[in-house]
């Protein structure tokens, strides 16, 4: 399943750039990484509220992408990356999501697929 330009553009985003002060932290998935990666470049605090209205339509419009790609890999929507949820439990606490190293395949995968 191809990916629409910005989700490519979090992708690149996440992989070259990856930031804990920028993104939410090592310790939260791609999901998360994607809502704060939208709200820190596509959000202004003077929207009014239909501003506001489509940047939430957009931020649930993305995370729908990405999680149909799970679906369509035969991963699980909620936690394609690991075994169960106490496993992303686990890692979360161990601030281990960044380098999780089926997370970081998935996103090279998906920019190698554009390329």
């Amino acid at each position: 399943m191809k990916s629409s330009p910005m989700l490519l553009d979090f992708y690149q985003a996440w992989l070259t750039g990856y930031d804990l002060h920028y993104f939410r932290g090592d310790n939260t998935g791609l999901c998360a990484n994607l809502e704060e990666w939208v709200r820190k470049n596509h959000y202004q605090d003077d929207f009014n509220q239909e501003q506001k209205e489509v940047f939430c339509q957009l931020c649930n419009n993305l995370i729908r992408e990405m999680k149909q790609q799970f679906i369509t890999a035969g991963l699980d929507p909620l936690y394609p990356f690991n075994t169960t949820y106490v496993d992303y439990v686990e890692e979360t606490a161990k601030g281990f999501c960044h380098v999780n190293p089926f997370r970081v395949e998935w996103v090279v995968n998906r920019l190698e697929e554009e390329a």
